[in-house]
């Protein structure tokens, strides 16, 4: 794996999550953003790229409404999301 260096910037980071095979996700848009890059990029990695199902507390009963159907959804964790 190659990471660009601290001091790169921010297109230099999103093209390295668009570059990615496998992505794990936060619940950014930065995330999603390079998440959606790499698939168009790779056309073939969706299943690969794992993202919370929660986002914004104050929309979507709190879940992420960014998240492409083919993705893998994290919907719960041991001890729920605020523990």
């Amino acid at each position: 794996m190659n990471y660009p260096p601290e001091d790169a910037g921010a297109v230099a980071n999103l093209m390295a999550l668009a570059r990615a095979n496998r992505i794990v996700m936060t619940n950014s848009t930065f995330s999603y953003w390079g998440a959606h890059l790499s698939n168009a990029l790779r056309g073939n990695n969706h299943s690969l790229c794992w993202a919370p199902d929660f986002f914004d507390r104050t929309r979507n009963g709190g879940r992420a409404f960014l998240l492409d159907p083919r993705w893998s959804v994290v919907r719960d964790i041991p001890g729920g999301w605020d523990s």
